[in-house]
């Protein structure tokens, strides 16, 4: 492709030699077509790499989210995106694009692992504390509820007690 723009500048200069031998007046408002032509075809280019740069970026990112289901071919992917952006790095740099990449490091399987193990226990920790707490509301209510039933079963009982005893002293006198 770099070698396709580099003949496409030949062409212009083949244009402008003609231009100049056939209409010497209009070789400065051709020179301008020309430049502005070459400066859009750059564009389109670093656009349409800069959009192919952006889906293997996201491919990486993803490959890198799910490295403990796909360790392998997580690392295949992140290694194949950073030679293929190396690539159209260089391909810029031939057509003098500026364009500031990074390079994606492959997660390792064993920091993933540590990531999901530190989640499960930040969860874990976060479920027992909430447990705790439901418990320590729920046994309140509990005992709250047994007060006031212990003390109007306890007034009940009583007042039954007193019943009995004083229908027992009478009975007991009547004996």
């Amino acid at each position: 492709m770099a070698r396709c723009f580099q003949l496409q500048d030949g062409i212009a200069v083949l244009e402008l030699d003609r231009v100049l031998n056939t209409t010497p007046e209009e070789l400065d408002r051709h020179r301008v077509g020309l430049r502005t032509a070459r400066q859009n075809r750059l564009e389109l280019i670093a656009r349409s790499t800069g959009q192919l740069l952006a889906r293997l970026d996201a491919a990486a990112t993803a490959a890198n989210a799910k490295v403990l289901l796909n360790p392998t071919s997580s690392r295949s992917l992140v290694t194949s995106r950073n030679h293929v952006t190396s690539a159209v790095v260089d391909f810029h740099g031939r057509l003098g694009i500026e364009r500031l990449l990074r390079s994606v490091r492959a997660r390792a399987w064993t920091d993933a692992a540590a990531q999901v193990r530190d989640r499960a226990l930040e969860t874990g920790a976060e479920g027992v504390d909430a447990a705790w707490k439901i418990g320590k509301e729920t046994g309140g209510r509990a005992f709250s509820a047994m007060g006031r039933l212990g003390g109007s079963l306890a007034g009940s009982l009583t007042e039954r007690a007193k019943r009995q005893l004083g229908d027992g002293s009478e009975g007991g006198a009547k004996r």
